[in-house]
């Protein structure tokens, strides 16, 4: 691993330890919570203070950051923060700028320690629904890169490495994820669902806090959407939901529904909730088509049972 990033005390001690008993010198980075709220979904929020992740900021980060210092076997070469998820605006990453440059303009002052890496975290958001705003990536990255100068010269610092991680952005919009309708109840008054042959399974971000996601009826794109119904999942759990009040064509047994914009998270996501065995991956080229991954079957579920 070329550098680790720490979450706390008792993780840069284990760390430490670890190295030590291999002879080696590890390097690391400490990961900061700036207290910052990036108004997405409380449970894709990573940035407040009471966060489970990484070490708040102030007396307790530089806390750590004295002790990071003074150990043998790690090297403090700087640090990270992130503020969550699903971002279209700039404002969370200027406002961790303003942060984080003060605190590493008081851990030089303090300790004498000049950070060569100060990775402000990701979390640019993808356009899951039409509602969601379109990111021009290139200014946003500039808005930030004049954000970073800004902040060097207001708190004297010579610039460090900025890291920035794109994840979802770069491939979110690739995938899309087919599933074969099962059954269509209606409940006279009160709602309607198709049923899939998929669900938390393969995508349980709705199920663990409600991501939108666009989804059409790939057999009959063209059609009026004139039929409004929750899409369910195959397992036993009322939670076990793809989307609820979409409206699509009334589909028909075995047609074919799309959810798009999934090609971030499904697979990373995937288990075997109710035994129920992953889908396969298939990847499309300018001129054919590959399996990525192949469908799992009942034979590599109980593959472990002893």
């Amino acid at each position: 691993v070329g550098c680790f990033v720490v979450d706390g005390i008792e993780e840069l001690y284990a760390i430490d330890n670890e190295a030590r008993n291999k002879g080696i010198t590890q390097k690391i980075l400490l990961r900061i919570t700036p207290g910052i709220d990036p108004h997405t979904h409380k449970k894709i929020s990573t940035g407040s203070v009471e966060s489970k992740f990484g070490i708040p900021i102030g007396e307790d980060a530089l806390r750590v950051t004295s002790e990071a210092v003074g150990l043998q076997n790690v090297c403090l070469v700087g640090f990270h923060c992130h503020v969550g998820s699903q971002i279209f605006e700039c404002e969370p990453f200027l406002n961790a700028c303003d942060i984080m440059f003060k605190f590493l303009a008081d851990v030089k002052h303090k300790f004498g320690f000049c950070a060569k890496v100060l990775n402000l975290g990701g979390g640019f958001g993808v356009r899951y629904t039409a509602e969601d705003p379109i990111i021009d990536l290139e200014q946003k990255i500039a808005e930030v890169g004049k954000k970073v100068n800004e902040c060097c010269k207001e708190f004297d610092i010579t610039p460090p490495s900025i890291m920035m991680e794109p994840g979802r952005s770069i491939v979110a919009d690739a995938g899309l994820t087919l599933y074969s309708v099962g059954s269509v109840k209606e409940i006279e008054g009160y709602q309607n669902y198709v049923s899939i042959d998929g669900g938390m399974t393969d995508n349980p971000r709705y199920t663990l806090y409600e991501s939108p996601y666009t989804v059409a009826l790939a057999s009959r794109i063209n059609d009026e959407c004139d039929f409004t119904a929750t899409i369910a999942g195959r397992c036993c759990e009322s939670g076990d939901l793809i989307q609820e009040n979409v409206k699509i064509p009334k589909p028909q047994r075995n047609e074919i529904l799309a959810v798009f914009t999934t090609g971030a998270y499904n697979y990373s996501m995937a288990s075997n909730y109710n035994r129920v065995p992953r889908p396969p991956v298939i990847m499309l080229t300018k001129d054919s088509e590959y399996t990525a991954v192949r469908r799992e079957t009942l034979e590599d579920i109980c593959l472990l049972d002893e």
